[in-house]
């Protein structure tokens, strides 16, 4: 079965919103082992969609086209209507729906009861459609055969309202009516590794293996890279597994973040950052996470010489000598940092973001990143990251974050 995920908005072909809905819906399916043939985005063009439908619904194979948006009130939502006009239906009341909608119009009053007429095209379906109940808003979704070879299911665009009635309204029917082929997946972080690097070396290393039936993919994030990977053979999955870990022992790290919080929460432990060139970004990764108060002290975004030097207690001699940008700062601004806070843990970062302030010597993108625990001297290690201003802080923030977390665990 061919499974096409189509989005329709004009908010979404106008760059003015994201369509995360597609990429979501393949999560899912991908987990429960099917595939997916395509994507499609397309604006609120009633031909348009009719278009894309009725091509998919040509061709001999049997197809699924899983649609989310123009289920709603107004006039550029289309779904309905091009439907009904390709399955020769007419389009018929989901009551329930409908006494949803005039409880809503009783708790708005009057001006809502106004415009209850046309609020109604929200509460219709195609006949003889299987209702797919909206138990968040209140537009219904449907799935329905448009022909011998190709089903179609419409969720709203709505993020939250399509993610409940996907899962508890449309898998357990899809489940029932084409149960997918039981695979074997598993996916690994690697950190410090490019997504060009890795299939140069590991991927075309390991082609034999690959070839006898593993779908793989590979996603490039600030960083690190994420490799994805899956079988029909679940002794293939477990060979390429082990093979990656091999590998890269040193590099894999697959929730770096929440292990962090949770290491830190249930080891009754503290820690606080000193930044440079990343602004602050470090910390505000970890105090994104809900409850990191319980460990995290504080950041000290150590900008300009004179922050490193007053808070930090950087000697000005390291400075004159090794430059703000040098393993030895890196290691000072951490020992100022475990003074100033009393943190079990501190995490310093120095480097030349860029565009500008490179030297011969010291070219942009380079930056030094010390991690100490208490008691211990400090590990400092170096990176070229020859990225936009905005990635390399973004990266750089990550694998100070994973450093942290090898110190932690390994």
């Amino acid at each position: 079965m061919k499974i096409h995920i189509f989005s329709t908005g004009s908010e979404i072909t106008a760059g003015k919103s994201i369509d995360t809905n597609s990429a979501w819906i393949a999560s899912q399916l991908f987990d429960l082992g099917y595939s997916i043939t395509r994507f499609v985005v397309l604006p609120d063009d009633p031909v348009g969609i009719k278009k894309e439908i009725l091509s998919v619904m040509e061709q001999d194979e049997i197809n699924l086209i899983l649609m989310t948006g123009g289920l709603g009130a107004t006039a550029d939502d289309y779904t309905l209507q091009v439907i009904t006009e390709i399955t020769n239906r007419q389009s018929v009341t989901d009551h329930k729906a409908l006494e949803k909608l005039k409880a809503f119009s009783r708790l708005r009053g009057q001006s809502f009861r106004d415009i209850l007429p046309m609020a109604q095209r929200q509460t219709f379906v195609p006949e003889g459609s299987y209702i797919l109940t909206n138990d968040t808003g209140i537009a219904p979704g449907f799935f329905i055969a448009l022909n011998q070879t190709t089903k179609l299911a419409a969720f709203p665009g709505v993020p939250k309202e399509m993610k409940k009635m996907f899962q508890e309204q449309f898998l357990p029917v899809l489940l029932k009516e084409c149960k997918a082929e039981e695979r074997f997946a598993s996916f690994c972080c690697i950190w410090g590794m490019s997504e060009s690097l890795f299939q140069e070396t590991f991927v075309k290393s390991n082609q034999e293996l690959i070839q006898k039936g593993i779908d793989w993919g590979v996603t490039a994030k600030s960083g690190y890279i994420k490799f994805t990977f899956r079988s029909l053979d679940k002794n293939l999955v477990e060979d390429l597994s082990n093979r990656i870990y091999n590998e890269y022992e040193d590099q894999i790290g697959n929730d770096v973040f929440s292990d962090i919080h949770q290491k830190l929460t249930k080891d009754n432990k503290t820690l606080a950052t000193a930044e440079s060139c990343t602004g602050g970004l470090v910390a505000k990764k970890i105090t994104d996470i809900p409850g990191s108060s319980l460990y995290f002290l504080g950041s000290v975004v150590a900008y300009h010489n004179e922050i490193k030097t007053k808070l930090l207690q950087v000697k000005p001699k390291t400075l004159e000598k090794f430059g703000a940008v040098s393993k030895e700062t890196a290691i000072e601004m951490a020992e100022g940092l475990e003074n100033l806070f009393q943190t079990d843990f501190s995490l310093s970062i120095t480097g030349i973001a860029g565009p500008g302030g490179g030297t011969e010597d010291k070219k942009v993108g380079l930056v030094f990143v010390g991690v100490k625990k208490k008691g211990e001297n400090t590990e400092v290690k170096q990176f070229q990251l020859p990225l936009g201003r905005e990635l390399f802080r973004d990266s750089l923030s990550n694998l100070a974050l994973f450093l942290l977390y090898k110190k932690l665990f390994l």
